[in-house]
């Protein structure tokens, strides 16, 4: 993730949400890492004698679960700027959200 683009958004804050806005950005990138290495793992285990059932393996849970925190960060870090009306649509911040979505 390339922190420069942000940069200028962060200045912007306040110097308590400073820190939690570079911690959200970095949570961003460790959630999104760990969604794309568990979307290579296989989710469900098909009976081979009744192809109607299957059991969710952990790698189900765990890959629901990192994405669930990659948005809850992300909607926080999003409500923070709108707060403080920080975040247009043609940002650095926005755009490197929207390539993590």
């Amino acid at each position: 993730m390339d922190f420069s683009k942000t940069k200028e958004a962060i200045e912007t804050l306040s110097d308590e949400q400073k820190p939690i806005a570079l911690s959200l950005l970095k949570d961003i990138e460790y959630w999104s890492k760990q969604v794309e290495e568990l979307q290579k793992c296989q989710t469900y285990q098909i009976d081979p004698k009744n192809p109607l059932r299957q059991r969710k393996l952990p790698a189900h849970d765990l890959l629901k679960e990192a994405e669930q925190q990659k948005i809850n960060a992300m909607r926080t870090l999003t409500q923070m700027f709108n707060k403080d009306k920080i975040l247009s649509d043609d940002s650095p911040l926005a755009k490197m959200l929207e390539e993590y979505a």
